[in-house]
């Protein structure tokens, strides 16, 4: 599955809140996603890892 980054901002206490939509693949459930981790590659190719850690 593929999401597209719509918005990224600081979280009120730690971390980011990022904002995605699904652009390709099925869609998963929200419980499988919880403590997920992903990775994450700009346009350029550069890549890191995210945790899923709770939802907004």
């Amino acid at each position: 599955m593929v999401f597209r980054v719509l918005d990224a901002m600081d979280a009120p206490h730690s971390g980011r809140i990022l904002r995605l939509r699904l652009q390709s693949g099925e869609a998963p459930s929200i419980k499988s996603l919880r403590n997920a981790e992903m990775l994450a590659t700009g346009p350029a190719g550069e890549s890191c890892r995210l945790r899923v850690s709770g939802f907004a």
